[in-house]
């Protein structure tokens, strides 16, 4: 049983442990593609062959060329030193890297030694209007997304460098960004830096006042062509089929939260997995975890093994996990999955998560969970977005908690993290491992009717939410939920080839789907399918042209800055984006491509046409002849 599993990894794991490795990652400079990242990849590799595991490191071209299903790889980087100060109109030191490990943004080029030169505010910096000002030889002070104004002020318009900020983080942090340049923009690259709100805010005030800005700074910087470096870990099961663990293990000094606490609760979970399995535990199914440059390894990775995905039973990905929550301001969350990828792993990596942290009883033998705890609607923030594609198909679900008032900034310490929530996390994702690893015949049917069981609960409760909405999204969503709760419960037969079990869960598959129309009728009276009034153009046919998620700078590339600048004012169009691309796997009707991604995201069928034309123009989708079927 999945709580008596999840309790039992309660005994042996050890946040303290988690924390000890969270704060030894945390020591590196992980960006893409550097030393520092695989440095930390060393450090991990140590703990888990410590562990018993079979390890191995497997390296991918990083030369900002190669393209990996239409992502190109990251650029090999490492920065060494850099100082920032302002010269007039007064002298005072901003910042230096050792200080502030995010003051230098990711890929910035190096300086000359010792640079000066004046600072000039264009707002957000992300669309023509905001450069009415001369910016060529000045740096540019910039709130919008880095390797955008990057690109429109240095590369465009000759500016020296950018200096970035954010509008959301914490004042006094310093954000960390990046530009992820292509061996092509190299030569074009300037010096990219960042400055916390509060600075910002101080250097807008002398402008606004007429005041010259002039900074003076250093960057110690190298590119070169490196390895994008997955770190596999596995213990072998009785059979080629094995439950996957996966981590980024990304991003710059300090990066605790996201996303050292990730790889710590993964690696902990490995090592209770690895004990139980010495202390007699039958792995009848496999165990991997991987340690990744995020997306941009687990892509290059599946990329280059095609067969991997058809190796793999599920998926549970650990993005920012096991924080003190009332520091960083966050909820602990399960995420969900999209109607049209339905899997049974949100279900029960909710459940492992509800067991491992009820551990106070309210009235006889029921229990809370001792911190906030969410089951989301999908979101494809991290790696799990790589396996909910219906072309990877293998059944995803993510831990992780948001928001956190630190995220992506320099103040993302070690020292808001909580062992004992990484205790609890890290019980969660082995137990529920473990349970799919070991499951015989009797026990995956004990699963399949947990999940079934599970997803009425879920599935009426997000019913329920649905009736009390209104729009189009909740009358297309409270359509389709019937059917995709009844295919999480059927993806359970991807951890079994026996036909017996495959006709034992679809049987309970059914009475899901058809326990949950019922209550959806309860609502909808006569069950009547939502009614879309669609354009023309609702018949064309389309087709994906590449596999994988949707790669944002082939997006940028493709259309040009100024077009692409919708994109920026309007994140919702970004989120129709990637999901039209992964729709158009099911339905290549533009109709009902549109259905589906409705679903999840409201959108208008004009603003929705509008992102197809735009896929189109970039070459990531293609129409599909009259009277020809695609596989």
């Amino acid at each position: 049983m999945l709580a008596k599993t999840v309790r039992e990894c309660a005994r042996l794991a050890d946040g303290r442990r988690a924390l000890d490795d969270a704060w030894g990652i945390s020591l590196h400079h992980r960006i893409q593609a550097s030393p520092g990242f695989d440095a930390a990849v060393e450090f991990a590799r140590g703990l888990l062959e410590e562990a018993g595991m079979e390890v191995r490191v497997h390296d991918y071209p990083a030369d900002g060329r190669t393209e990996y299903w239409g992502w190109a790889a990251p650029i090999g980087w490492e920065v060494r030193d850099a100082e920032l100060w302002m010269e007039e109109p007064e002298r005072e030191l901003i910042a230096t890297f050792s200080r502030h490990p995010t003051l230098v943004a990711a890929h910035s080029a190096p300086t000359d030694g010792w640079e000066e030169a004046e600072l000039v505010d264009v707002g957000e910096g992300v669309s023509k209007g905001d450069y009415d000002v001369p910016v060529s030889g000045k740096i540019v002070l910039a709130s919008g997304r880095a390797s955008l104004v990057h690109r429109l002020a240095v590369m465009r318009r000759g500016a020296r460098g950018t200096l970035s900020y954010s509008t959301q983080a914490d004042p006094e942090s310093f954000p960390y960004v990046g530009i992820w340049p292509t061996a092509d923009e190299l030569r074009r690259m300037g010096v990219a830096l960042t400055v916390s709100r509060a600075w910002a805010d101080r250097l807008r005030s002398y402008l606004s006042r007429g005041e010259r800005v002039r900074l003076r700074f250093r960057v110690e910087a190298e590119y070169s062509e490196r390895a994008l470096r997955v770190l596999e870990a596995r213990l072998p099961g009785e059979k080629d089929l094995d439950v996957l663990l996966i981590a980024h293990i990304c991003h710059p000094r300090p990066g605790a939260h996201d996303n050292a606490s990730g790889v710590a609760a993964a690696v902990e979970a490995a090592r209770v997995i690895a004990q139980m399995g010495r202390a007699g535990k039958e792995l009848r199914r496999g165990f991997r975890l991987w340690l990744v440059p995020e997306f941009s390894g687990t892509i290059a990775h599946l990329a280059s093994n095609p067969d991997l995905p058809s190796r793999l039973a599920a998926v549970l990905n650990l993005d920012m996990v096991g924080s003190d929550l009332p520091v960083t301001g966050g909820t602990l969350s399960v995420v969900g999955f999209p109607l049209y990828s339905p899997s049974f792993m949100p279900l029960l990596a909710h459940r492992a998560l509800e067991v491992s942290l009820s551990t106070r009883e309210y009235f006889e033998g029921h229990s809370v969970p001792w911190v906030p705890l969410t089951l989301n609607p999908y979101s494809d923030g991290s790696d799990h977005h790589v396996f909910a594609d219906p072309k990877v198909g293998v059944p995803q679900a993510a831990y992780g908690e948001w928001p956190d008032r630190y995220y992506h900034t320099d103040g993302d310490l070690p020292a808001n993290l909580d062992p004992r929530l990484l205790g609890a996390v890290s019980s969660a994702a082995a137990g529920l491992a473990l349970e799919l690893a070991t499951s015989d015949a009797e026990g995956l049917k004990s699963l399949a009717r947990l999940t079934a069981a599970l997803a009425r609960r879920h599935g009426s409760r997000e019913l329920a939410e649905l009736a009390e909405s209104s729009g189009p999204t909740p009358e297309v969503r409270m359509a389709q939920v019937p059917v995709a709760y009844g295919k999480a419960v059927s993806s359970l037969t991807r951890l079994s080839g026996e036909e017996g079990f495959a006709q034992y869960v679809r049987a309970l598959a059914d009475r899901v789907t058809a326990d949950l129309a019922g209550v959806r009728r309860e609502f909808v009276p006569d069950g009547s399918p939502p009614n879309l009034k669609l354009g023309p153009g609702s018949d064309a046919r389309l087709r994906r042209a590449v596999p994988g998620p949707l790669p944002h700078m082939r997006l940028v590339r493709g259309l040009g800055l100024e077009d692409y600048e919708k994109y920026l004012r309007e994140r919702r169009l970004s989120t129709v984006a990637y999901h039209l691309l992964y729709a158009l796997s099911l339905r290549e009707d533009l109709g009902g491509a549109y259905e589906l991604v409705l679903a999840e995201v409201e959108v208008s069928w004009e603003d929705f046409r509008a992102v197809a034309r735009d896929l189109m123009t970039v070459g990531l989708v293609e129409p599909v002849s009259p009277g020809k079927r695609t596989g």
